[in-house]
């Protein structure tokens, strides 16, 4: 009787710092900095019997902000990611071939659960005017038609869910209960294609509820290569008219301290503008600069 009720005094520390352990989260705060700058220069000479002979410069900047926050109740990530890049024609045009900002905010409770309760915002669109450019023969020029401009289109989504966490702070989100606003230009002879919610002189403005699969992922491979995944899909039915997908997957690879060669797949596809899948993929060699900053 003795003998059992000292290991059992023996073992209780153990047994309480057990369930201490259990439900004590790690607090913490990262914020990490990204930004890179690459340059292409082109010359073409009847290149494939091609006559349009010319040389060209391009320039892609990127810059990603990432802050997250972890504390017991609640765990809290905040992603920017930014893209612009410009192409010249030497003694013509400027054209941009690259322009892409989204901003993401999750709230996902702190539990010792499986899937915990998530909220999330999202938002993206292009900051600058896009054009049209079509040659004109009588005056021997370019004449532009404006196509988009800043939060339009932009595509705005607010969402409740489930989430499940892997990989520390890397999670993919069921959200269930999700509302998503459209805006579509409405410049030139564009046509609302559909009911919209409202329209202004420039726009048309869209609502729909369905539901929501979000994933956010960043896996440092090793020292020098980290693999980026961003994956946004909403639907509100199964036809082709009432799904969006949003799929970015980033490989970079850095070398001699601030030298970056990238490759980046962006596929778009949104039933508002075209029934086809919208593709990019870019190769990118350039300088980059980065900061973390953990307390």
């Amino acid at each position: 009787m003795k003998t059992g009720m000292l290991l059992f005094l023996l073992m209780l520390p153990f047994h309480s710092l057990s369930q201490t352990d259990s439900t004590i989260q790690k607090s913490y705060v990262t914020t990490c900095y990204n930004l890179s700058l690459s340059g292409t220069f082109s010359a073409q000479h009847n290149w494939y019997n091609d006559e349009n002979n010319y040389k060209s410069i391009a320039f892609l900047f990127n810059g990603d902000v990432t802050h997250r926050r972890n504390s017991t109740k609640l765990k809290q990530n905040y992603s920017a990611r930014t893209n612009l890049g410009y192409l010249k024609i030497l003694d013509s045009i400027w054209l941009k071939n690259n322009d892409y900002w989204r901003i993401n905010a999750v709230l996902i409770e702190n539990q010792n659960k499986w899937l915990k309760h998530t909220y999330t915002a999202t938002a993206r669109s292009q900051f600058l005017n896009t054009y049209r450019y079509i040659y004109n023969e009588n005056i021997d020029d370019y004449s532009k038609t404006k196509t988009a401009t800043f939060f339009n289109p932009a595509v705005l989504t607010v969402a409740y869910g489930l989430s499940y966490s892997f990989w520390d702070d890397n999670f993919i989100n069921f959200n269930f209960a999700t509302i998503n606003f459209n805006t579509k230009p409405r410049f030139g002879n564009l046509k609302s294609n559909d009911h919209e919610l409202a329209k202004t002189k420039n726009m048309y403005m869209y609502a729909e509820y369905g539901l929501n699969i979000q994933t956010n992922i960043t896996k440092n491979i090793n020292p020098y290569t980290q693999w980026e995944n961003y994956t946004y899909f909403f639907a509100n039915g199964i036809n082709k008219h009432q799904v969006n997908l949003d799929f970015s997957n980033r490989i970079s690879f850095k070398f001699l301290k601030y030298l970056l060669f990238r490759v980046d797949t962006h596929i778009l596809y949104d039933a508002l503008f075209s029934t086809r899948l919208q593709y990019q993929l870019d190769f990118t060699l350039g300088m980059t600069w980065e900061k973390r900053i953990k307390r």
